[in-house]
């Protein structure tokens, strides 16, 4: 059986036509890596387990979810991918795991090439966490402190990247 990397599956802002490919490749990463993954935290009653950069969101010991990092520096992550299960979308287990990262003193960086779903889940952090747009040239930053700054952000997009810490 060919593995799939996470970087090979198209998702589109539809309803998630590859969500049986990220179902069968969230479960193969998982079961490939379950003897290295260490239970690290959780959220509700779902466990957050990790091997480096791969943190799988658990459940009833299956995972549900995956959220891949890039490590960027100066403890700086940059959330490639992630993914969660249809059937626990909307209970906000993304999200509550970006805070728990920021609550580790993890700052995550993203770009402004997003889905539309996860546009939005950035755009929740508005005002709940330290929000920034850095310039790529020069690292100035710009504080985000409502939707029109953020707005400003994607009609800019190829001079900055965004920062969220606590």
């Amino acid at each position: 059986m060919k593995l799939i990397d996470i970087m090979e599956i198209n998702v589109s802002d539809d309803i998630f036509p590859a969500d049986k490919e990220m179902a069968h490749l969230t479960k193969d990463r998982y079961n490939i890596h379950r003897k290295n993954l260490k239970t690290v935290g959780s959220i509700d009653k779902v466990q957050i387990m990790s091997e480096g950069t791969r943190y799988f969101l658990v459940f009833n010991g299956n995972p549900i979810g995956l959220v891949v990092l890039k490590e960027s520096g100066n403890n700086t992550m940059i959330p490639c991918s992630n993914w969660i299960d249809p059937a626990f979308r909307g209970k906000g287990y993304i999200k509550k795991l970006y805070m728990w990262f920021m609550k580790k003193d993890i700052i995550l960086q993203g770009d402004f090439d997003q889905t539309h779903n996860s546009k939005n889940l950035w755009k929740s952090f508005i005002g709940k966490t330290n929000m920034f747009l850095v310039n790529r040239t020069d690292n100035t930053k710009i504080q985000i402190q409502t939707e029109e700054q953020f707005e400003l952000g994607y009609a800019i997009d190829s001079h900055y990247n965004i920062i969220m810490m606590k």
